[in-house]
């Protein structure tokens, strides 16, 4: 597989061209404690690249980080609990741009059960690879 910083050929036509690139990581305490039909959010953000470029994000998770996905979410089911019963429940990674150069990285768990759901699958972090581009025709 190419490296993102690879894209980026000679060529006699106009191309887009690398303008920056940048790595950020949020992690999802492992053994929280989510009151019913609520979330819980961890959050962090990173600058980058110019105002008006366009971004790549590729996304992976520690506990499957041998898989680099190119996107803006990834979801994993993990195992948890609810006073006396297993139950599963949704990680879910979201990439957002916040402003012009400006990405936030969230990792959110919603609790859809109508008692306190608690996460047993330990910390997760998901790590984010962004790279921008500026167009061409500026």
């Amino acid at each position: 597989m190419t490296k993102p910083s690879d894209f980026i050929e000679s060529s006699d036509y106009a191309s887009l061209a690398n303008d920056d690139n940048g790595e950020v990581s949020v992690t999802f305490p492992g053994s929280q404690s989510i009151p019913p039909n609520t979330m819980k959010v961890f959050s962090t953000t990173i600058n980058l690249g110019s105002l008006g470029s366009s971004m790549r994000w590729r996304i992976c998770s520690n506990k499957d980080s041998n898989k680099w996905f190119v996107g803006a979410q990834l979801q994993y089911d993990r195992n948890g609990s609810i006073p006396g019963t297993a139950v599963t429940y949704s990680i879910i990674a979201v990439v957002t741009k916040t402003s012009p150069t400006a990405v936030t990285v969230l990792a959110i768990v919603l609790n859809p059960y109508s008692d306190t759901l608690i996460t047993e699958a330990g910390d997760e972090t998901f790590q984010l690879h962004a790279n921008t581009f500026v167009p061409p025709f500026d």
